[in-house]
């Protein structure tokens, strides 16, 4: 989800899965003369997937 807050500002919330964890980033980006960047990240571990094989489990 991409919350455009201004022409220069914006939010961009997505989730992603590594391995059995699912996170939740909130990211703000500011665009200035390079174009779009990344100025903060906040994480939250949303859930573990149980029962799913895990490629890196011993």
């Amino acid at each position: 989800m991409i919350d455009y807050l201004s022409s220069i500002n914006a939010t961009v919330k997505i989730r992603i899965r590594a391995h059995r964890n699912v996170f939740v980033d909130h990211l703000g980006f500011v665009k200035g003369e390079a174009g779009w960047q990344i100025v903060s990240k906040i994480w939250h571990l949303e859930s573990v997937v149980d029962g799913v094989a895990d490629p890196n489990a011993a």
